[in-house]
């Protein structure tokens, strides 16, 4: 089950459901990666230094969540990565989830 992401208002209201679904399915590691990238605008930075993992499995990670959420998160630059429109909605919901008690 893909949830369809996109950048317009009914996004929040029309998929909220959704993303709860797929933050049960998916687990809370894929939101913690996907933050950690937002916040550090780089997979490497964030996959050594923040996470300590290894940046090639780390960017397989976000490459399925983006497959998973059916929606393209990220623009990959020469100097690093910037959020889509769609990550930003996304960015807004994952940092509620990982907000949340149960969650940590």
């Amino acid at each position: 089950m893909a949830i369809a992401l996109t950048a317009d208002k009914d996004f929040v209201c029309s998929t909220s459901y959704a993303f709860k679904v797929w933050v049960v399915r998916m687990g809370l590691r894929h939101l913690r990666y996907f933050v950690a990238v937002a916040e550090e605008g780089s997979l490497t930075n964030a996959a050594e230094q923040r996470l300590h993992t290894a940046q090639p499995s780390f960017s397989r990670q976000i490459r399925d969540l983006e497959l998973e959420v059916g929606a393209k998160l990220f623009e990959r630059r020469a100097r690093g990565i910037a959020l889509t429109a769609a990550g930003r909605v996304f960015l807004d919901h994952a940092r509620l989830v990982r907000q949340r008690p149960e969650s940590r």
